[in-house]
């Protein structure tokens, strides 16, 4: 099932925080490109990479979940997806998956041991399965990937560091880096910094770097971009195939909640945009090159008016 709705320059998104409609807005103008999204989860519910995907995009989805494999190969043809975890080195490690909380699997030991501190039914029951750890570098080179990485997007639950240090920087410099930051485990921004890469933009939830060659980019997605390509109307990722049908109710409420939530954003944006627009309307009204013109020129339109009665 694919869903599209375009409502003026407000659009859908299928990503949990808008990350989709973000990344578009850095990188506008490039058609047909490629990602490389580490820790992907599912084709079409929170997928960073849906929407680029129907635009005609591909890339290498890296989840080291099989269930989640299979709706992979079976949505995404023309994606590389591979079953296994990225890491610093090539290993075998225990992921740590909670059933009842979608997304939160993990291989980072200070996480676990947060989770098991908590009486949330999201990290109830966790499951242990063993799991295959291969570096970012492998994995690229297994791809038979040559060509530049538009966007590299890493959520893996506290095991960030492990996955840039496990990147060959000199063959593999993505232009834009999306990744979560709402619990660092080992900081990876010290490491990104000697990589020349710079901080541009936090979502409350991700952080995002541009290549130093790539860094203009950051004033175009301040002046306009975020604008044109990040607003949004609504969120998408409820009407993402048969899985919306198994949703609780519940489950629904908290998405209006969430729904609701951006729409009082955007109202705030749209708010600050037409103050900003009412503010240069009223500059130019009172500059004394515009009271200079309509002295010279109004004349010339009542002759006008007069003459074309």
């Amino acid at each position: 099932m694919s869903v599209k709705r375009y409502t003026g320059r407000f659009r859908v998104f299928y990503a949990q925080n808008r990350e989709d409609l973000i990344l578009k807005s850095f990188l506008p103008e490039i058609e047909g490109g490629f990602y490389v999204d580490v820790g992907a989860n599912h084709p079409d519910l929170h997928s960073v990479t849906r929407l680029f995907y129907e635009e005609g995009w591909s890339g290498i989805n890296i989840e080291p979940q099989s269930k989640a494999l299979e709706l992979f190969n079976k949505k995404r043809k023309r994606d590389v997806n591979m079953c296994v975890a990225a890491g610093s080195s090539v290993a075998e490690m225990d992921l740590t998956i909670y059933p009842n909380g979608d997304g939160l699997s993990t291989m980072s030991d200070s996480m676990i041991e947060q989770y098991d501190g908590s009486d949330k039914k999201e990290v109830s029951n966790p499951i242990t399965k063993k799991v295959k750890v291969l570096p970012l570098s492998e994995i690229l080179r297994m791809s038979g990937r040559k060509d530049r990485v538009d966007f590299l997007k890493i959520d893996v639950e506290g095991f960030e560091y492990e996955v840039l240090a496990g990147n060959d920087w000199e063959k593999c410099s993505p232009r834009l880096i999306c990744i979560e930051a709402n619990h660092v485990d080992k900081d990876w921004r010290p490491m990104l910094d000697k990589l020349n890469y710079s901080f541009a933009f936090f979502d409350g939830l991700n952080e995002y770097y541009l290549a130093s060659d790539e860094a203009y980019r950051l004033e175009d997605f301040k002046k306009e971009n975020f604008i044109k390509f990040g607003m949004s109307e609504l969120s998408i990722y409820s009407l993402a195939g048969e899985e919306v049908h198994r949703l609780t109710k519940k489950e629904q409420q908290e998405i209006r909640k969430s729904d609701a939530l951006n729409f009082k954003e955007l109202k705030k944006l749209l708010e600050l945009e037409r103050d900003d627009l009412r503010k240069e309307l009223n500059d130019t009204l009172n500059s004394r090159s515009y009271k200079v013109g309509s002295l010279i020129s109004g004349p010339y339109r009542k002759l006008l008016a007069w003459k074309n009665r």
